[in-house]
């Protein structure tokens, strides 16, 4: 990672014992180590034009780690970034050895220069061994959708250039794509867009090979109609809680607002089910409300082997007719088994 090489290259002059200090600190603080750097970097920026450029390129890595690390998103990005400048010339991107080797001009705004590292970046970064399967109009509009979601989280002062001026010139009057980006941004409203479509677009997404262009889209579009209903499905209405074609497969647990009596079963049934009919993913879902149940939710499947928990995330969003924010939980399950499910639990 080049990061990790920049890193390197500011401490080679510190003692061997602080050294070992900071090796410790950064195998399980490694966003510590990082702003260290980029206060160092920034510190000795004023030398030399290679010192502030180095620093700029810490801010922007340090920025997208942050964001990949925070949302669990290391499976649809699943490179690093390295920043080359040049006085000349035109922004592209290419891939080397794992990292997206991004070329850029350098820009006194350093909110311009993330906006412009960001673009290249997910243009190259975003769901790589897929994304020449999807078609045009929807890639173009997943690219930009995750844009603007690092964007708004890591460099809002970015926001404004990009919506006015980034989206309007990819989107131009392409009515359909500026529809995809509505129905994504609903769906990213719930936290689903990237860590439910993107997420499991990267895990069967070479099934898309085996159909013709309108099967691709008749396929992406229906997964996207589903998790857009499910987003905005009123309270007390049931709706399905699965989807199945002949590219994806997978279930969501909705966990309700426990009664007296915090049973778990009913839970460990649906993602028994999910089990029996091979889903390849299961995920729970829940919020701040009742977390402490959720948490006990997930620890039965877990411990019942019902299927291997591969991440478990906090984060902020909504759903139904909550119009507020509100802190919401997420939990994906895959290799899935039927265990036995008789057992009453209760927290």
């Amino acid at each position: 990672m080049s990061e990790h090489e920049n890193i390197i290259q500011l401490f080679t002059a510190t003692p061997a014992a602080l050294l070992s200090i900071f090796f410790v600190i950064y195998l399980f603080y490694p966003e510590k180590i990082e702003k260290w750097a980029i206060l160092f970097s920034k510190l000795a920026s004023g030398i030399s034009k290679k010192h502030k450029r180095r620093s700029v390129s810490l801010d922007i890595q340090s920025r997208v780690n942050n964001y990949i690390r925070n949302n669990k998103s290391n499976k649809i990005f699943k490179s690093g970034l390295k920043i080359v400048w040049i006085e000349k010339g035109k922004d592209s991107a290419y891939l080397e050895n794992d990292e997206v080797v991004v070329i850029m001009k350098h820009h006194a705004n350093n909110a311009e220069n993330f906006l412009n590292a960001i673009i290249q970046y997910t243009s190259m970064a975003l769901l790589p061994e897929v994304r020449n399967t999807i078609p045009h109009k929807i890639i173009t509009a997943a690219e930009l959708v995750m844009q603007e979601k690092i964007i708004t989280e890591q460099r809002p002062d970015a926001l404004s250039k990009f919506r006015n001026d980034i989206v309007p010139n990819e989107v131009s009057n392409n009515v359909e794509i500026k529809q995809l980006i509505a129905k994504m941004k609903k769906v990213s409203s719930a936290g689903w867009f990237d860590k439910i479509y993107l997420n499991e677009l990267e895990y069967v997404g070479a099934k898309l090979n085996d159909l013709d262009e309108e099967g691709k889209n008749r396929s992406l579009n229906a997964v996207l109609n589903f998790l857009e209903n499910l987003v905005n499905r009123p309270q007390g209405i049931d709706y399905p809680l699965y989807y199945k074609d002949e590219v994806f497969d997978f279930s969501i647990i909705l966990v309700a607002r426990p009664k007296k009596v915090l049973d778990v079963q009913p839970y460990i049934t649906a993602a028994n089910m999910a089990a029996k009919s091979k889903r390849y993913s299961v995920y729970v879902s829940g919020s701040i409300f009742f977390t402490p149940f959720t948490n006990k939710i997930i620890a039965e499947i877990k411990n019942r082997k019902i299927g291997d928990l591969k991440w478990n995330i906090n984060y902020h969003g909504k759903y139904g007719e909550r119009r507020e924010s509100i802190e919401l939980q997420l939990a994906l399950f895959r290799n899935l088994r039927i265990q036995p499910d008789n057992k009453k639990s209760y927290v």
